[in-house]
């Protein structure tokens, strides 16, 4: 349910909004939308839970190539693709390497097992961040806000 008071909209869940002419804006967080691709289904749901409770839209995506498909239809649409890097049909940098030859302009936080030195080496230097599995729900929150960071408005 939804209440006005002033120049607030509340929310029984708890989240504010401050009214911006017709808009209601989220006061907590830009509400940027990710991509989580991975094949391991627990992972994929933790993550995507995790990013939900903290505002974000989430799409998901169960393989690579299932991940490319949803960039490919909404592209301009998504701030982040957070990537599996071992990943069946499609790992997780060659996903990079394909949205990128598409124009996709995503940042990637690439997940792996693997050290992130290595997969920098192999990624080409990309600016992007890699997080080690397994990765905590506060470790995982605080690296996409910093990629995410410079795209939120002040």
């Amino acid at each position: 349910m939804t209440t006005m008071s002033g120049n607030s909209i509340s929310r029984t869940d708890g989240n504010r909004f401050r009214r911006s002419g017709r808009l209601a804006v989220a006061d907590r967080t830009f509400a940027a939308r990710i991509l989580v691709a991975d094949d391991e289904q627990g992972i994929r749901r933790a993550a995507s839970r995790a990013l939900e409770r903290c505002g974000y839209s989430v799409l998901q995506a169960a393989n690579g190539a299932e991940a490319l498909a949803r960039l490919t239809e909404h592209g301009a649409e998504i701030d982040l693709v957070l990537a599996d890097v071992s990943m069946p049909l499609v790992g997780g940098l060659e996903l990079r390497r394909l949205a990128s030859r598409q124009g996709v302009t995503s940042r990637f936080l690439f997940i792996s097992g693997r050290g992130g030195d290595d997969l920098g080496a192999e990624a080409g230097g990309t600016s992007d961040a890699f997080l080690a599995k397994p990765w905590t729900v506060d470790k995982l929150v605080e690296q996409v806000r910093e990629l995410l960071a410079p795209a939120c408005p002040k």
